[in-house]
């Protein structure tokens, strides 16, 4: 039986409230979900907050008393890539190793904040 088969045996033999029952039922046997089950924030793996050999590398480049953009670090750490330096920069900035000031060209990084708001106010040029 095709479906215009079945849609002339319904007209023909059910009332309009027997149809509008049927389709209103829940289904006694609902279809699973082929989906994969969300994770729940406890059931994902943390993130690593122990520096990496990269952040060393970095931390060590960064030094005290002065702030450095990360074209000033980057040619301190030939191994490491652009991003590499970018990555690293942000974890320790996370972690409270290093202080930013600044935004976008004129940020700055520094073991202490009056550091890298001092370099940030030299690059801005005030």
């Amino acid at each position: 039986m095709d479906r215009h088969q079945l849609a002339q045996y319904i007209k023909a033999n059910l009332t309009d409230d027997e149809v509008l029952e049927f389709f209103m039922a829940k289904p006694t046997n609902p279809v699973q979900s082929r989906s994969k089950p969300t994770a729940t924030p406890s059931d994902l793996p943390r993130r690593v907050t122990k520096p990496t050999n990269t952040d060393q590398l970095v931390l060590a480049a960064i030094g005290p008393g002065k702030g450095y953009a990360v074209s000033d670090i980057e040619p301190l750490v030939p191994d490491v890539p652009r991003t590499g330096v970018q990555r690293a920069l942000a974890k320790l900035k996370g972690l409270g190793t290093i202080h930013a000031a600044g935004d976008r060209r004129f940020m700055r990084y520094a073991l202490t904040l009056e550091d890298a708001e001092t370099a940030a106010k030299e690059a801005r040029g005030a």
